[in-house]
């Protein structure tokens, strides 16, 4: 049961439904791999902060870790 990669595609987007997200055909697909790996990284690091260690002042003066990584959150539009 051989299938080329866009019919493998096809099956894969009629089995995750429409609310998947998919990529664009032509979309820089290395850069969005990087991005959402890097990503995934900082989420993880974020995560194995303690409460105590968010409230402790990062290197940029006047904020604390919890507030300058709140700042980093995506924005919509």
């Amino acid at each position: 049961m051989s299938q080329t990669l866009e019919e493998a595609r096809i099956a894969l987007r009629e089995r995750q439904g429409s609310g998947a997200r998919h990529d664009a055909a032509l979309a820089p697909s290395q850069a969005l791999d990087w991005a959402r790996r890097g990503t995934a990284y900082f989420a993880r690091l974020l995560n194995d902060l303690s409460d105590r260690a968010l409230d402790e002042p990062s290197t940029v003066e006047g904020f604390s870790r919890r507030r300058l990584a709140g700042s980093l959150r995506a924005t919509p539009g």
